[in-house]
């Protein structure tokens, strides 16, 4: 069966209003509204966003127990975020409304399907004037229950599989790039020394997922930046995949030995730290890449979480889709989660359905639902659309639709489904078929 969205775009212009944009019997509305003037929600968010930051390094660099975070500080910042988003007495009564919709609608087809084909997607777009907000962690947003809202609630892009959270850019115009049957990726890898090493066992098995999907993969180590360039221009890659460290407000690449300030006396390759604005130069020549992957290694230096941030909410301004992470996380983490989106992404899937799968198989791994892991993936899109057409498309067939992974495994493809669908179900894109899989493949090891 084809798998369909609902549609749910919050715009926030500035620190006090947004709008609405949803449907209702068919037909689309559109509200204008107010966020909830509550400082202390905010200051409550950005304490605990620091405090889980820097809670996670501790956790790395001191080897503590995986069950150091408890899952109400996750809740308490997002209810707190669902506070400032939808607790304005006007906004609250049309948030409900949306997901009240869903759920009659979305239970309703469960009789007919289970799993149901259906997805609630949640876009927020976040405007100038909104910057500050932009950058909370909105991926722990949590839905309070109606009897008991710590209890009864859910995070939004939490186990909840029917659910789609989304950081939407609202595309520039001109033509949307059709699926390819193959696509060409370049796998750009640094290890300065110093800054700790990269699972080359971690990275061979993301490397090898992606030669699944299938995709035409060439790797590149520590280029310096000039040469980088030089390789996404020859390449021409359809993902440019980051894999390296970051600290505040910068990434690592590597020096050359005729730069002025290169030591002849320090171990190679020597760390060359670039800003975010530097790094989304290297894409100023067409075509650019449809996708940047940070892939974000175990830094023990402070602000290296906002660097990979900061650089996505630049970037996205240049490429279509940004995936990176907003914490500090583990080699085996961030494996797996690249493990599991690119192999959803080899199966036909849009971007957020596959960021959706990987953060779902972060978040049941232990302890289920109350580490930061399933947060920590951010993802900021243009478009809706897939990269990847399936093997075996053909006109008129519907997308596959993708069964669930356990924590720590993927599983294959069954079922059909269909892309670009509104909320009225109606395929706004053509269909095509994914061919189902069998198997399971285990979480990455470092």
């Amino acid at each position: 069966m084809a798998l369909r969205y609902v549609d749910c775009t919050v715009t926030i212009n500035d620190e006090e209003s947004l709008v609405i944009e949803y449907e209702e019997a068919g037909k689309s509305k559109e509200f204008d509204g107010q966020l909830a003037p509550d400082p202390f929600a905010r200051m409550t968010v950005e304490r605990m966003h620091e405090w889980v930051s820097f809670g996670l390094k501790m956790q790395q660099d001191l080897r503590l127990s995986q069950d150091a975070f408890k899952a109400d500080d996750l809740k308490l910042i997002g209810l707190n975020l669902h506070r400032i988003l939808f607790g304005h007495e006007k906004v609250k009564p049309i948030i409900e409304k949306v997901i009240q919709q869903f759920e009659t609608r979305y239970e309703e087809e469960k009789q007919r399907s289970d799993p149901p084909n259906l997805r609630l997607r949640l876009r927020l777009v976040f405007k100038p004037g909104a910057d500050r907000l932009g950058k909370l962690p909105w991926e722990f947003l949590y839905v309070p229950g109606e009897e008991n809202p710590l209890e009864t609630g859910y995070f939004f892009a939490g186990s909840r599989r029917e659910l789609i959270l989304t950081r939407y850019v609202p595309p520039v115009k001109g033509a949307v790039p059709e699926p390819v049957e193959k696509l060409k990726i370049l796998l750009a890898v640094y290890t300065p020394a110093g800054l700790g090493e990269i699972s080359e066992t971690d990275l061979g098995l993301v490397e090898t997922q992606m030669k699944a999907i299938p995709a035409q993969v060439e790797r590149a180590e520590n280029l310096p930046y000039d040469e980088l360039k030089q390789k996404i221009k020859a390449v021409q890659p359809h993902i440019f995949h980051y894999v390296g460290h970051g600290e505040q407000g910068r990434l690592s690449m590597v020096k050359k030995e005729t730069d002025p300030d290169y030591d002849e006396k320090a171990p190679d390759p020597q760390v060359r730290w670039i800003t975010g604005a530097q790094f989304k130069n290297l894409f100023s020549d067409d075509p650019k890449p449809r996708l940047v992957f940070l892939h974000a290694c175990k830094s023990s230096a402070a602000g290296s979480e906002d660097a990979f941030r900061g650089c996505a909410r630049e970037l996205v301004e240049r490429v279509p889709a940004v995936v990176a992470m907003q914490y500090s996380i583990s080699n085996i983490d961030a494996g797996t989660f690249a493990k599991n989106f690119y192999e959803r992404l080899g199966a036909g899937c849009e971007i957020d359905e596959a960021v959706r799968v990987g953060r779902y198989v972060l978040g049941e791994m232990y302890p289920s639902w109350e580490h930061p892991r399933f947060g920590t993936p951010v993802v900021y899109l243009r478009n809706n659309e897939p990269l990847v057409m399936p093997l075996g498309a053909a006109a008129g067939e519907a997308r596959g639709a993708t069964a669930e992974p356990s924590a720590g495994l993927t599983t294959g493809i069954a079922g059909t489904r269909a892309v670009g669908a509104a909320a009225s179900g109606t395929p706004t894109t053509p269909a095509t078929s994914v061919p189902a899989e069998t198997g399971e493949a285990g979480g990455l090891k470092g």
